[in-house]
């Protein structure tokens, strides 16, 4: 369904809105074709916009040649719904790894890449930075008190 667009920073921010507004939409089929149904925030009209984004009810979409910010939302709707469909299928794939790999020593939940090591890149580099300031304030203890 991802259409390529531009849309105007007014178009955005109404989309967002309308986004906001997800839990309400309502989607019916007319005849082969299927609809979101959402209301409009702004001044409460009823808009029906084609689920695969290539129309909408409203004025804008019928006069402009772009598309309107409720084409918008449905369009950013479609890609949140592929970004947590990705996001399901990643998590079984950590899973699998996580039957290769040892956790991190970190209690993070990240996975760590080689077998003889104990944590993650991430916790890594904090564990050695935290070292490394524990012992420049020893330093300047030890400086401090001579």
């Amino acid at each position: 369904m991802a259409q390529q667009f531009t849309a105007t920073a007014a178009q955005m921010a109404s989309a967002l809105m309308h986004l906001e507004m997800r839990s309400e939409w309502r989607t019916v089929r007319i005849g082969d074709v299927r609809y979101v149904v959402l209301v409009s925030g702004n001044s409460g009209r009823v808009y029906y916009v084609r689920a695969d984004g290539r129309g909408c009810d409203c004025v804008w979409s019928q006069r402009a040649a772009t598309p309107c910010s409720h084409r918008v939302a449905v369009e950013l709707a479609a890609i949140e719904d592929e970004l947590r469909e990705e996001y399901v299928v990643g998590s079984a794939s950590l899973k699998a790894m996580r039957d290769l790999f040892p956790g991190c020593a970190g209690g993070c939940g990240q996975i760590v890449e080689a077998r003889d090591g104990l944590w993650c890149d991430d916790c890594a580099a904090q564990r050695e930075r935290a070292e490394r300031m524990a012992a420049a304030r020893a330093r300047v203890l030890s400086e401090v008190m001579a």
